[in-house]
């Protein structure tokens, strides 16, 4: 069963931090049941309407994570907006890369649109190191990891 108040992939959103201001968010994916997939971006703001939500490229994001919806499903990430035109195909789903015991090596995981998993591959970490974390962050773990980003 969904849960209800999730919104539309494509929606942008502002992220508290802690220490000052918001951080911009844009719902890439989700699934309705707890999981999203979401850019975010490196400009602090302190209101909505300092968010040129048009200007917003999956290129220009500062981070790019798979998290849980709580903050978006409890509102305490605020919905502002949502990009003109929505097209998921200029913002896909990428391969994630995960630790191995061999420091040179790195688990990389496939996703579908709907963040079920595909496919797992060992390859050299040199191979996937520009790929994002494999690992489903928390809304509180991602509001801490962007205010430490963006200070």
């Amino acid at each position: 069963m969904k849960q209800k108040g999730i919104p539309a992939d494509g929606s942008v959103f502002l992220v508290p931090l802690s220490t000052r201001g918001f951080c911009i968010g844009v719902l890439v994916r989700a699934d309705g049941k707890g999981r999203a997939y979401g850019a975010f971006f490196g400009k602090r703001v302190a209101v909505a309407s300092e968010v040129d939500v048009a200007g917003l490229k999956l290129q220009d994001a500062a981070l790019c994570c798979r998290f849980g919806d709580h903050g978006l499903h409890t509102q305490r990430w605020a919905v502002i907006g949502s990009i003109p035109d929505w097209d998921a195909s200029p913002w896909p789903i990428p391969k994630f890369a995960r630790r191995h015991d061999n420091p040179a090596m790195r688990y990389v995981t496939e996703y579908d649109d709907e963040l079920n998993f595909l496919s797992e591959s060992l390859v050299q970490a040199s191979e996937a190191q520009d790929f994002p974390e494999d690992a489903q962050l928390g809304s509180g773990l991602v509001e801490i990891r962007l205010d430490k980003l963006l200070r």
